[in-house]
């Protein structure tokens, strides 16, 4: 990182791939960034306080160094009561926001600024049949899980639901790996039918011979998993 910071400087984020939290400083110039990775998997939680920046990972690391707990945003939560999509950034608490996927807080100068670096502009694609799309995207999509699977490693776990995405990521990494290899898990909730899809979970483990571990989600708030 500090090699990619003396060679890239602030634009180092924009050559940094994978799942990725970084904050880098750089005493000598008294600036540095704050940076998420390109799809804000990682999550980086901060909020102004006087003359300085707090920031922290997860909530629970930030809010025990503020002055006081915030209040709660009433558009974010109106947005959360009506399952709506709130404005990118921000969270329930007023005054506390979260750097979106694929930007960074610009430090210096007393000032936090905040940069986009991704996506990249869209420069067109070539011509393509639907069989050569369709190739080519289970080859980049085979690529992503390969890069995430240590060869060496004994098992692997994947966090699966009923859906296309972590189907298809299930396929692919059995495939590398070995179905013996690679465990399961997923959140059930059989008192919502609306929200469980066991039936699908138990299908997909099935058709694949994967080892499941499933955790019956049977009561709770979900408001207070959130805040």
């Amino acid at each position: 990182l500090a090699a990619a910071w003396r060679a890239w400087d602030e634009s180092m984020a924009k050559h940094l791939r994978g799942t990725f939290v970084v904050a880098v400083w750089d005493g000598s110039k008294r600036r540095g960034i704050i940076a998420v990775d390109q799809l804000g998997t990682q999550a980086v939680y901060y909020r102004r306080q006087g003359d300085g920046l707090l920031f922290a990972t997860e909530l629970d690391g930030l809010l025990p160094l503020l002055d006081r707990r915030p209040e709660p945003d009433p558009v974010r939560l109106a947005h959360w009561l009506s399952f709506t999509d709130p404005p990118p950034g921000g969270t329930l608490y007023a005054g506390i926001e979260r750097l979106p996927g694929g930007t960074y807080l610009r430090l210096g100068d007393g000032r936090a600024e905040l940069v986009p670096y991704w996506p990249a502009p869209f420069t067109g694609s070539g011509a393509t049949s639907r069989e050569e799309a369709a190739a080519e995207l289970r080859h980049r999509l085979d690529q992503a899980v390969g890069r995430s699977l240590r060869a060496d490693s004994a098992e692997a776990g994947l966090m699966l639901s009923g859906g296309l995405d972590s189907a298809t990521v299930a396929s692919l990494a059995a495939t590398r790996l070995g179905r013996e290899r690679l465990r399961t898990y997923s959140a059930t909730f059989p008192g919502a039918p609306s929200a469980d899809e066991s039936g699908l979970i138990e299908t997909l483990t099935e058709r694949y011979g994967l080892v499941p571990f499933n955790l019956a989600v049977l009561r709770g708030s979900a408001a207070v998993g959130s805040i």
